[in-house]
């Protein structure tokens, strides 16, 4: 009897063991988890500053010749960088709606085509056959 109970409290105690590594490694890959977005966010805010930095750099450069070629008047040199950036930027959002709504699109009708193409196979017909054969509804 008395090695029964000192086999079950080694049992217990390697359980104990068992669920205590398993809890320290969970904790240690949410860590682990938290660690790398916060390294990730930090990333990314140097990344975003010296982008802002450099662009800033760039369009003042920009802004400060045109100013000079058009004879010293500094404020016309940032008036048109401001506006070409601006436009610039408006137009590459615009693009870039535009082709993901048209690409959006394109799956979509491709996805129902490849959907009919199984009806046909397995029905002998499709949705859209379907609906051009059945009789308009009386009103």
């Amino acid at each position: 009897m008395r090695l029964l109970l000192k086999q079950v409290g080694e049992l217990k105690e390697y359980l104990s063991y068992y669920v205590s590594a398993k809890t320290d490694s969970v904790k240690l890959g949410w860590w682990n988890i938290a660690l790398w977005m916060v390294l990730s966010a930090l990333g990314f805010i140097t990344l975003g500053g010296f982008l802002i930095t450099a662009s800033w750099f760039v369009l003042n450069g920009c802004a400060e010749g045109l100013g000079v070629i058009c004879g010293n008047r500094f404020w016309i040199g940032r008036i048109v960088t401001g506006v070409v950036a601006l436009a610039g930027s408006g137009l590459g959002m615009f693009c870039a709606v535009a082709r993901r709504k048209r690409l959006s699109r394109q799956r979509t009708v491709q996805r129902y085509e490849k959907r009919q193409a199984r009806q046909q196979t397995a029905f002998g017909h499709a949705v859209c056959d379907q609906a051009t054969d059945a009789p308009a509804p009386n009103k």
